[in-house]
């Protein structure tokens, strides 16, 4: 059953995930979500180009069936195991619904620091 969702067109289906489901997933001419059946919330996100990503799938503690529902990748599919990805999406599904937060956290990059540079241009700040 395809959806519109932010312009583009999504085709849903609900399968048990393993490497091997996820491997004969071939991409096509929309974004296509392959839910888990064993794990409600947890599928995999197969893009046009061909990339597949793990993610998860919830509304916030609180806010019931009218709430929003929030999307959480997890991870590429060659750098984890449909397993480790289970395992990852029901800890952060486990968090969310202890309220614990309202989105889970994602690894950030850290900040590149930009050279000091001394008075060299000319500028000096007055106090």
């Amino acid at each position: 059953m395809p959806d519109r969702t932010g312009g583009r067109r999504i085709s849903y289906s609900s399968v048990k995930l393993t490497k091997r489901v996820i491997d004969a997933a071939s991409p096509g001419a929309e974004r296509r979500i392959i839910w888990d059946t064993e794990l409600r919330g947890f599928g995999v996100r197969v893009e046009t180009s061909g990339t597949k990503s793990f993610l998860i799938r919830y509304r916030p503690k609180g806010n019931g069936r009218n709430g929003p529902k929030r999307f959480v990748t997890i991870g590429r599919s060659g750098a984890m195991t449909p397993g480790q990805a289970r395992n990852e999406a029901r800890s952060k599904l486990a968090a969310v619904a202890r309220g614990d937060a309202t989105r889970p956290r994602r690894a950030t990059k850290p900040r590149k620091r930009l050279p000091y540079r001394s008075s060299s241009n000319g500028f000096s700040p007055s106090r």
